[in-house]
């Protein structure tokens, strides 16, 4: 059985060697930047398998104990399994919170690039330069747990059954996922600009006035937290049904190999 020893030397705490040299918005550490790029119903398949295996487990102990025949092997299998099942739903709430806060993070960015951009000094939003700090502590925050966890969880050893190619730091998948959900928030901040009643109206001077630009832009990154909240919810009940999960064609592939492996 692996020990938490060989597990360390496999997952480096993170250094300066062992950070990626990419964009702020990326994970310094490879490892968490892996488990990040995760897709969501991937991690939930795989709670699902392990918590079969445990089952299955748990009946051939329960007839090994009938005849009188423990099953001292199993019963240390089992108890490993629990620890990575509840790491690995602890990776998934801690997964949920970081895209959150990297969604927000993204909005803050671009509301205050719009106002540099405008010749502005990004001091007149001060609100908004302390709350992007203290996001980027919070992200720095999660990336530690997740780093923990998954000396614990073991997940990538799962994902090398599964045919599923973990992206790089070259790997342009996981910059392109970002880039769209920027591209989603950069929307919500022009969503008054492009209002039905501002159509028929001639267009206005590039020109706008400090405070009308910096209220603007206020007004656009309100940030919903009942959204973060209902995430978190979700994300914190310990039983995951695979109804829940909208599947994917490569999702079915994945639990494909997954019942395959385990019939073998």
């Amino acid at each position: 059985m692996e020990t938490r020893m060989e597990q360390a030397k496999s997952l480096k705490a993170p250094t300066a060697s062992n950070r990626l040299k990419t964009g702020s918005s990326q994970p310094e550490d490879r490892s968490v930047f892996k488990f990040v790029a995760l897709q969501a119903s991937f991690i939930g398949v795989s709670i699902r398998q392990l918590k079969q295996t445990l089952q299955e487990n748990s009946e051939v102990v329960y007839w090994q104990a009938i005849k009188g025949q423990p099953a001292p092997d199993l019963i240390a299998e089992n108890k490993s399994l629990v620890s990575r099942i509840q790491a690995i739903e602890a990776l998934q709430f801690q997964q949920a919170c970081y895209n959150s806060r990297l969604l927000k993070k993204e909005k803050l960015k671009q509301c205050l690039i719009r106002v540099i951009s405008q010749g502005l000094d990004p001091a007149t939003m001060p609100d908004e330069l302390s709350e992007s700090r203290i996001v980027q502590s919070e992200l720095k925050q999660i990336e530690t747990k997740i780093w923990e966890l998954l000396l614990q969880a073991k997940i990538f050893d799962l994902t090398k059954g599964s045919g599923m190619d973990l992206p790089t730091p070259e790997s342009s998948d996981f910059l392109s996922d970002r880039h769209t959900s920027v591209d989603r928030l950069q929307d919500l901040v022009y969503t008054k600009e492009q209002s039905p009643q501002n159509q028929d109206t001639p267009p206005r001077s590039p020109k706008v006035s400090r405070r009308n630009l910096v209220t603007s832009v206020r007004q656009g990154i309100s940030v919903d937290g009942s959204e973060e909240e209902r995430v978190a919810r979700k994300m914190r009940s310990s039983t995951i049904d695979l109804d829940d999960f909208e599947w994917s064609e490569s999702d079915a592939e994945i639990l494909e190999v997954f019942g395959s492996s385990n019939n073998g």
